[in-house]
């Protein structure tokens, strides 16, 4: 084909071959763009990562799961100590009949800690029911939780379960207290639980019991534990709970 152009002449010569190359090339390159166009969609849905200022909001906290129900407390409620917890859990949750229960305040100091003994046969996947009872020490918080945890003897993390209760606190158990404090605890005596079949008292560990107590944050924890074990006496229900103890003692220090 000649092409007259003016002021010069110059002979464009297209065959065939140059022809599929121009029809070709504005194909190749509408579909650069739609590939891209389809990446660009794809990598804008991806999840983007969560910053501290994006952390969600944590779950509502339920009273039930598929292994456990809690009965009594409902969430929210106002108790006081002692308090009981009832209500049910399958037999996986518990280990030897039994499954730790804490009480923590707002800030999530721990205020004591009781197993939930099984009311029946807990060889069983079956909902089993269970029961605690929870002497607490005094809150420095108007509210806390019940934590209920499933026993994990294993230690794996991948066993670990738990189910968390909000409560609120007695004001008139609460204690204000500038002060930061730090959960220790004593170890008292009780003759019932150290005895063989025939009733000997054995001297064994097993009539130990812990009980929790608070002192202040210091320099010097192990002084202040000792300090406080040797010049605290029982409580009436550390005493009613059938726990001993020779201290404090005169001209001991």
């Amino acid at each position: 084909m000649l092409f007259r152009f003016p002021g010069h002449l110059k002979k464009l010569i297209f065959n065939k071959k140059d022809m599929k190359k121009i029809i070709i090339l504005p194909r190749f390159i509408l579909l650069l763009i739609i590939v891209g166009l389809i990446i660009w969609l794809l990598s804008s849905s991806v999840s983007q990562p969560v910053f501290d200022d994006q952390v969600p909001s944590e779950p509502a906290v339920v009273t039930s799961t598929e292994m456990i129900i809690v009965d009594s407390p409902s969430a929210g409620v106002i108790i006081t100590s002692p308090v009981t917890i009832s209500g049910q859990a399958r037999g996986q949750w518990y280990f030897e009949a039994s499954f730790p229960v804490k009480v923590v305040d707002a800030n999530g100091q721990e205020l004591a800690s009781v197993p939930a003994q099984a009311q029946a046969d807990w060889m069983t996947e079956d909902f089993v029911p269970f029961q605690a009872v929870i002497d607490f020490n005094q809150p420095s918080t108007s509210s806390g939780f019940l934590i209920l945890f499933k026993d994990n003897p294993s230690g794996l993390p991948q066993n670990d379960a738990q189910i968390k209760i909000p409560v609120s606190f007695d004001h008139s158990l609460v204690v204000a207290t500038s002060t930061p404090q730090r959960t220790v605890k004593f170890y008292y005596y009780n003759a019932s639980r150290d005895q063989d079949e025939q009733g000997n008292i054995q001297c064994s560990r097993q009539g130990l019991v812990a009980v929790n107590r608070e002192i202040p944050i210091s320099q010097s924890p192990i002084k202040d534990t000792i300090n406080l074990f040797l010049q605290s006496a029982l409580t009436a229900t550390d005493t009613a709970a059938g726990l001993t103890s020779e201290f404090p003692l005169a001209g001991v220090s």
